[in-house]
């Protein structure tokens, strides 16, 4: 019997079962309104009978159409990671069944991939959909506001030579000083992510979009000490418009830092980013 927390697992696997012994119209099983939901590519009529009498439950199951089998958005992800998951370009964010998440500079990569596999892979560039005709309505992000605060905690901004190409990342530092006369202790990541916004714009033009490993560090700074921590600055396109790198210009950083639950927003220097590099790489196989 399903649950409001889920399926239950017997169930589950006598689904999950019964689609492997279908592979050629199975597509996939999800828990959506307190049943499952299974999809298939046809004969849903067949399948709906057949799950109804092995389950011994009409209502614990429903069946869906789905354009592609789950078995063929598994090979098409195997070919997508085959090409590219070793590319030191670092073309790729993540790989999985129907989906490919393609770093923002790659936009040639994103449109191979469309051209090839069609609405079997759901690409996502950057931060957006792609290709633009899958752009929904859009509206503009604002600056993010911070939730707490920490009295005597400077922060400056190392971002090095302060140039990027549109597309791709910054990396540098932010240091944490101490100014205040007491001890600052907080917890928080080892890595300040953030984004860019034109000069004293309310909304964002772009962020940082990427795995960031959840690796927790506690920083503890008696008065006048200082502590450094990983910066990389975003800028894959969160403009309501139909773009995927922000346009070349001058912005300013917008940093996020975990702290103690709470998030520090701080803006930082103006950085100059540049027209996007050209990408090079493996040809088409």
């Amino acid at each position: 019997m399903a649950g409001d927390d889920g399926p239950d697992p017997g169930l589950l696997r006598t689904v999950r079962a019964y689609g492997a012994a279908h592979e050629e119209t199975f597509g996939d099983v999800r828990w959506a309104g307190g049943r499952l939901v299974v999809s298939f590519t046809a004969d849903l009529e067949h399948h709906r009978r057949r799950l109804a009498t092995l389950t011994g439950d009409p209502s614990a199951t429903a069946v869906e159409a789905t354009e592609h089998t789950g078995a063929e958005l598994r090979r098409i992800a195997d070919e997508v990671r085959e090409r590219y998951g070793a590319d030191p370009r670092r073309v790729l964010h993540g790989c999985g069944p129907g989906t490919a998440r393609v770093r923002a500079r790659f936009e040639d990569v994103a449109a191979e991939l469309h051209a090839r596999y069609g609405s079997a892979l759901d690409i996502t560039l950057g931060a957006k959909p792609y290709p633009p005709s899958r752009l929904g309505s859009m509206a503009a992000v604002p600056v993010p506001v911070s939730t707490g605060d920490l009295p005597g905690l400077d922060v400056v901004f190392d971002v090095g030579d302060g140039t990027v190409a549109a597309g791709d990342d910054l990396r540098g530092g932010v240091v944490l000083t101490n100014s205040g006369t007491g001890q600052l202790r907080f917890a928080t990541g080892l890595l300040v992510t953030a984004g860019v916004r034109r000069p004293g714009a309310g909304h964002l033009a772009g962020w940082f979009v990427g795995a960031v490993a959840a690796v927790a560090a506690l920083v503890d700074l008696a008065p006048g000490a200082s502590a450094r921590l990983d910066l990389v600055v975003g800028t894959a396109s969160v403009l309501p418009d139909t773009t995927y790198r922000v346009p070349p210009g001058t912005y300013e950083v917008v940093a996020t830092i975990p702290a103690d639950g709470a998030v520090l927003v701080r803006v930082g220097p103006a950085i100059e980013v540049t027209p996007p590099v050209t990408p090079s790489g493996p040809t088409s196989k």
